[in-house]
């Protein structure tokens, strides 16, 4: 028998391993509660990857070796707090973005030296953004976007998408089908802040073109835009859009056939302090809007002048089939008519409230307007019409409004009804009456009431 066969192992109490147990399942859940704590922290940490078009080589995408095309940046996003920041220079590419793809230029302009430029050198859209969410492009000069066929968004194209466009400037670009600079299709999530479209054409929409879609579009400027085949100048709404316009110019758009800054079929816009200066329609009308079977449209605090509807009616505003417009704290001045409404033409219910129609012309009937307009607060003066009504022809419903010094005449053309207003030459109705009215300085189109 071994020597060692009678020694007794030490007995350790049971107490012992449980401690020992306990301390060793305490560092395991440790373990992993940091594990878990650093892996969403990795994944959520925002990468900015850099873009420039003199680096040379592939590039990793970092600020001392940045990629030298803008689409290897938008491919490199990997979480949603990424970020691509391109430095200025001329981009010849087009590019697709993706969901959280939140791309900055250094600014939108013309020259390569400061501003961020993507020129798509006439090879389709620019820009497209499909089916994507949470997307921003900011900061830069959109151009050479070209189009054949019936394709749409020359320049940028969004298709059910969420997507911000900023700061940017769309020019020089042509779709066949709708949208020479942006078209959007089935997306509500859209905002287009403070950007230029210039110089675009399109088959349908030159500037811009919504199709059930209602972007947000606050402080753009729409210049020199052309539809060349249909409606919408500077701007087409169909299929239900109904899209929120604010703060933004309209100048010097043209459509070849209604609505030389707008059209709208359809749908409802809600378009607020904006300015329509200088568009012309050809061959249908509305020299800066064209309405057609378009409902709940909303205009207020706007300024429409020398818009211009050749060969047809509504120098400004055009209203066909079954429009319901409300317009609010308007000025037209000097808008020009072919056809009927200097200013407004036709409409199955426009109501105009504390609105001032001068220096219209229609060159056949209603200087300032013609149709069933029904007006409260409403000054119309100096406005000419070649046929009848040189303020409003039709059947109007007039209240509280002044209509002096309007040629040939004031009202014509239906059975008006006239109450609580001031008329050149008396009207019958309620409470009105026929005396100057004091204009602070009509010969210098100066028409606030000189009340002591």
């Amino acid at each position: 028998m071994s020597k060692n066969a009678n020694l007794k192992l030490p007995v350790i109490p049971k107490i012992f391993f449980l401690k020992e147990m306990k301390a060793c399942l305490t560092v395991f859940l440790l373990s992993m509660i940091l594990f878990l704590l650093v892996i969403p922290a990795q994944s959520a940490r925002a990468t900015i990857w850099y873009v420039d078009d003199d680096a040379v080589g592939p590039g990793t995408g970092t600020s001392t070796d940045p990629f030298p095309t803008i689409q290897q940046g938008i491919n490199a996003i990997f979480g949603s707090k990424d970020s691509v920041s391109v430095a200025p220079g001329l981009y010849k590419e087009n590019i697709t973005m993706t969901t959280h793809a939140k791309v900055y230029g250094a600014g939108a302009g013309s020259d390569p030296l400061v501003h961020s430029i993507i020129d798509g050198q006439s090879a389709g859209s620019v820009v497209v953004a499909d089916g994507i969410t949470g997307a921003i492009l900011d900061g830069f000069t959109i151009r050479n976007g070209y189009l054949t066929s019936v394709s749409s968004g020359g320049g940028i194209l969004i298709l059910n998408s969420d997507i911000d466009i900023r700061n940017c400037i769309i020019k020089d670009n042509y779709a066949a089908g709708s949208g020479g600079g942006i078209h959007c299709q089935s997306s509500s999530s859209v905002e287009i802040f403070n950007c230029i479209f210039d110089n675009n054409t399109g088959g349908y929409g030159g500037g811009l073109s919504n199709y059930s879609s209602s972007p947000n579009v606050e402080e753009c400027l729409f210049l020199q835009n052309t539809s060349n085949l249909d409606d919408g100048g500077g701007m087409r709404n169909t299929s239900n859009s109904n899209p929120t316009v604010n703060d933004c110019t309209f100048r010097e758009n043209h459509s070849h056939w209604g609505g030389g800054a707008m059209y709208n079929n359809n749908s409802s816009p809600v378009i607020t302090d904006c300015d329509f200066f200088d568009n012309t329609s050809n061959a249908r009308p509305g020299g800066g809007i064209y309405n057609f079977d378009a409902e709940n449209i909303e205009i207020t605090d706007c300024f429409f002048e020398d818009n211009e509807s050749y060969n047809n009616g509504g120098g400004a505003i055009s209203n066909v089939l079954d429009c319901n417009i409300v317009i609010t704290n308007t000025e037209f001045i000097e808008n020009i008519a072919d056809g009927p409404g200097g200013a407004i033409e036709g409409g199955s219910f426009v109501s105009a409230y504390n609105c001032i129609f001068l220096h219209n012309i229609a060159y056949t009937n209603g200087g300032a307007a013609s149709g069933n307009l029904y007006t409260v607060n409403c000054t119309f003066a100096q406005n000419l019409a070649y046929g009848d009504g040189g303020g409003i022809y039709g059947s109007p419903v007039v209240t509280n409004s002044i209509l002096w010094n309007n040629n040939p005449n004031q009202i014509a053309g239906g059975a008006a009804t006239v109450n609580y207003s001031n008329i050149e030459g008396g009207h019958a109705g309620t409470n009105n009456i026929n005396q100057d009215p004091v204009f602070v300085d009509l010969a210098n189109d100066d028409i606030h009431l000189n009340i002591p």
